[in-house]
């Protein structure tokens, strides 16, 4: 799963597809909670920084996997 609190995806949602803050709020209310998603993954990646610090995440949960076989 990957995280992102509220503030952050509606300023992304607003910035990159032009949304009004209410129609961000709509579309996000419309999913899963954040409960509902860590209850069903794996892994959990917070994506609230910038995108090389994501890319730094992905990579170190993939070496998990790979070095432990979790696949």
């Amino acid at each position: 799963y990957i995280y992102a609190d509220v503030d952050t995806r509606v300023e992304r949602l607003m910035s990159s597809r032009g949304y009004t803050k209410d129609k961000c709020l709509e579309i996000i209310s419309n999913q899963l909670t954040d409960e509902e998603f860590r209850e069903n993954s794996d892994f959990f990646l917070e994506n609230v920084k910038d995108l090389d610090n994501t890319k730094f995440e992905i990579e170190k949960h993939m070496n998990f996997c790979y070095n432990y076989n979790y696949w």
